[in-house]
């Protein structure tokens, strides 16, 4: 590049060293000052070389000394090791950005851990606590019904019960008298007091063999009393809650109706009935007494007598049968077309095998064998043997002149066999333990 002459008209300035230097010649110098300045700032990589810095101060026109290009190149190094620590401050702060970023995404991952257990366990937890916190279930994801939960969703199916007219199962728990003097039943279903009105149990008990209403009322009080703890079937007509108390009011009657038309009445496929005779059903034990089992089979009501129960002699049916079992029996026969009238025969010792007359063969003439009273009937005594086998006798000649009683342990000797009522025929010895 040609070198400019200097005019007199150029300001001359004198520079650190004493020499003289036109205005020209101090701005190209600042000029190259900042450039080195601006780049040595800008990048890490493009790190300034002193000795390239240098040999472009010496091919320049402004240099006119070796003191000079010195002092130039020592101006550049400072300017370089400023850059250098311009760049290793701004590592350290790239660094120092960086380990925070790390600790935000560490406290990040510990919150959304925590955002996942219950409230309850992080009492210290910045986050603000909800109203209800949830229950922490041993089994993950599980589930669990709280009391509330229980009581509405059985409120909920007594109102469908109302509403669909499907009936209910429950516990016969009380019979109650209100003040007006009717008689009612509650029947617990799950913890909700359900009342079912006398009239509408359908106890089968004729008004016209009563002489008044105080011993009618008394015999419905009774049989309700027997009935305690069967489980039956009600459909809800009302109900209703009184402040935090749930009730409701039903009838058996027309569960019972109900039960009636879908089982003995609609025709199933087969072109039957669903009960028909030859079934083997179901049957809940209503009432125990000592010589009979009152059952309800879907509806409809059968006492089942003592010989019924089973091949074998039993003493007392109530240490056999309790209300509120479940018995499977065999339907005999079915009688009525209409929900009003229908009856049904049942029996449950056909369901087991009959052995008592192989017992019998092995029975001799003149045997003696302890047995027990099970009933007396007109001066007849009903003995049930020690081997299951049934008796009957006429005649007791206990030395003593004792009369036996129901329960009393028997001593019997056997004088003939009855084939066709399959059992033994014979005499009372005597009585070995009295029945007090």
């Amino acid at each position: 590049m040609p070198k400019k002459k200097a005019s007199a008209d150029d300001p001359i300035f004198t520079d650190d060293n004493g020499e003289k230097k036109s205005m020209e010649e101090t701005e190209s110098t600042e000029n190259i000052g900042d450039m080195v300045s601006l780049d040595g700032v800008g990048t890490q990589e493009n790190s300034i070389d002193a000795e390239s810095i240098s040999s472009e101060i010496l091919d320049s026109d402004f240099a006119d000394s070796s003191d000079d290009i010195l002092s130039g190149a020592e101006n550049i190094l400072r300017l370089s090791e400023t850059s250098s620590e311009k760049i290793s401050g701004a590592d350290d702060v790239a660094i120092l950005e960086e380990s925070e970023a790390t600790v935000l995404m560490q406290d990040s991952l510990a919150t959304e851990e925590t955002d996942n257990l219950s409230p309850a366990v992080l009492p210290g937890s910045r986050r603000q606590q909800p109203a209800e916190s949830s229950i922490l279930t041993l089994e993950v994801r599980g589930e669990v019904q709280t009391q509330q939960d229980i009581d509405d969703t059985v409120w909920h199916e007594i109102r469908n019960s109302q509403i669909s007219r499907r009936p209910l199962t429950g516990i016969l728990g009380k019979v109650e008298q209100l003040e007006s003097g009717v008689l009612i039943a509650i029947v617990n279903y799950k913890g909700v007091r359900i009342a079912i009105p006398v009239s509408e149990m359908m106890l089968h008990l004729e008004r016209s063999s009563f002489n008044s209403d105080s011993e009618f009322s008394i015999r419905q009080a009774q049989t309700l009393s027997s009935m305690m703890g069967a489980e039956i079937d009600f459909i809800v007509h009302k109900a209703a809650k009184d402040g935090k108390a749930r009730v409701a009011v039903a009838s058996r009657k027309s569960a019972m109706m109900f039960l009636r038309q879908r089982y003995y009445i609609n025709i199933s496929k087969s072109g039957l009935p669903q009960v028909h005779p030859g079934r083997v059903v179901e049957a809940r034990i209503i009432t125990v007494h000592e010589w009979a089992v009152r059952v309800e089979i879907f509806g409809v009501e059968f006492n089942i007598g003592r010989d019924y129960l089973s091949w074998d002699a039993i003493e007392d049916i109530r240490d056999e049968f309790f209300v509120g079992d479940t018995v499977l029996v065999r339907v005999t026969q079915v009688i009525g077309d209409t929900l009003e009238n229908l009856r049904i025969f049942a029996d449950i010792r056909s369901l087991t095998n009959d052995n008592t007359r192989e017992k019998l063969e092995a029975m001799k003439t003149q045997t003696n064998i302890v047995g027990t009273i099970s009933d007396v009937r007109k001066g007849v005594y009903l003995i049930s043997l020690i081997d299951g086998v049934k008796a009957l006798s006429h005649i007791c000649v206990d030395s003593r002149g004792r009369t036996p009683g129901r329960g009393d342990q028997v001593m019997f000797v056997v004088t003939r066999i009855d084939w066709d009522r399959n059992m033994a025929i014979g005499i009372i010895a005597r009585i070995m333990r009295r029945n007090l």
